[in-house]
């Protein structure tokens, strides 16, 4: 099991490493390259927390300090009906829409970046994947109950993201030992 995390240390990092990718030509074009990276985390976010069939009130809380952490979202005034709604919202989404959160899909960001590595040179693919990584095994550590399935969706998402071939949208090879 992976070691607990700190929530602010992981939120400044989150907002660091989006402001930086942002600026890799090609994102940095778009009319919100920010918000692109901010969105793949949701979608890793619903991968994971609605893993075991339920997203807790610890995965949603460790959203929105990510939303407000990384500018996506500033407003301060949340409260806890806020966060119950945003729950509902969450789980609504991911059992109407179960079939797009699979743990050995790519990031479509973590793609783009990997060629254009290729192209230039360059390492921010593996940013790219380390963050994502680090994010979903902080969410799946959020409420404290790490179920079986969360930890193969995990290892099912590391392997994916560094698959010796480079990343695919769907693969299951084994990834560098961390």
């Amino acid at each position: 099991m992976e070691q607990p995390f700190d929530r602010a240390a992981l939120v400044e990092y989150l907002r660091s490493t989006i402001s930086e990718l942002a600026k890799v030509p090609g994102f940095h074009g778009l009319p919100a390259p920010k918000q692109l990276f901010f969105n793949e985390l949701v979608v890793t976010a619903m991968r994971f927390s609605g893993a075991d069939n339920t997203i807790t009130d610890e995965e949603v809380s460790l959203l929105w300090d990510v939303m407000q952490g990384t500018g996506v979202f500033t407003d301060s005034e949340l409260s806890l009906s806020h966060l119950a709604r945003l729950r509902e919202l969450l789980e609504r989404i991911y059992h109407e829409h179960r079939e797009q959160y699979d743990a050995n899909q790519v990031p479509r960001s973590v793609l783009a970046l990997t060629s254009y590595d290729g192209r230039n040179g360059t390492q921010y693919a593996e940013e790219a994947k380390e963050m994502f990584y680090r994010f979903a095994a902080a969410l799946t550590q959020s409420d404290s109950n790490l179920g079986q399935s969360e930890q193969e969706d995990l290892a099912a998402f590391r392997a994916a993201l560094w698959a010796p071939s480079g990343p695919a949208p769907v693969q299951s090879e084994n990834g560098p030992a961390r």
